[in-house]
């Protein structure tokens, strides 16, 4: 997009009706720097990778919103699992909000000290909030068991994550990368609770593939199903043309 906002960027959330007669409900949330603007290095990688982010409702038709953030003055909660910024150029954030956009229930940082952003969201029948994006940081509040503890280089890793329903605790976080490009573009779970990430990577030809009878050795696509716990990868594959594109 090559999309620059020089005076900075808020994120704003609405409700419409309907019939999208309507605004419902609306809001701006953000702090001094860009919101909802990914610019970083290896992680603005596609075609509209600057706009990235996902918004999910609960049963209760509460909102939940994934993004990134360059704002050290972001609005969080207090007893959020990183209430602070982690460093770098950005970090990833996800807030929770109520149906009327009047009241933020939490909201959090979540990242190291390089580069972060997060993609997409999923919630588990606990509420339990599963993320997964791409960065740069090589010190990710991992899992002690974490299927990946360690960033595993290149431009960025692909990492998931999960977060107690209040935002108050990181239960499991992983990387998922190779030593080439990795990002985690969306997350979605089964009726077990198992985790699947789908995403776009440069690994070597090889890579990234585990108990897939189909896949493309050089596919610039994976798709990787991992436990409720993010310790082991259950499945993984890649696919697409294996050209590079």
């Amino acid at each position: 997009l090559g999309a620059d906002y020089v005076n900075g960027s808020d994120i704003f959330v609405a409700r419409l009706s309907s019939d999208g007669t309507d605004l419902l409900a609306s809001t701006y949330i953000g702090g001094s720097g860009n919101d909802g603007l990914n610019r970083a290095s290896g992680l603005k990688f596609n075609y509209a990778d600057e706009i990235r982010g996902e918004v999910l409702l609960d049963d209760n038709d509460n909102v939940f919103v994934v993004s990134c953030t360059t704002s050290p003055d972001f609005p969080t909660t207090a007893n959020t699992l990183q209430p602070s910024f982690g460093g770098g150029i950005q970090d990833a954030i996800v807030f929770k909000m109520d149906a009327s956009l009047t009241t933020l229930f939490w909201s959090t940082f979540f990242g190291g000290t390089a580069a972060d952003a997060a993609y997409a969201v999923e919630l588990d029948e606990d509420d339990r909030i599963y993320l997964s994006g791409g960065t740069r940081s090589t010190d990710l509040s991992v899992s002690t068991n974490a299927y990946q503890s360690t960033f595993q280089g290149g431009n960025a890793d692909a990492f998931v994550a999960e977060i107690s329903p209040d935002g108050s605790t990181r239960v499991a976080c992983s990387y998922y990368g190779s030593s080439g490009y990795d990002q985690a573009y969306f997350v979605d779970l089964d009726q077990d609770g198992r985790v699947y990430l789908y995403g776009q990577t440069e690994a070597s030809s090889g890579e990234l593939i585990f108990n897939a009878p189909y896949n493309i050795a050089a596919g610039g696509q994976f798709i990787a199903k991992l436990d409720p716990g993010l310790t082991t990868v259950l499945m993984a594959s890649r696919f697409g043309s294996g050209d590079g594109t």
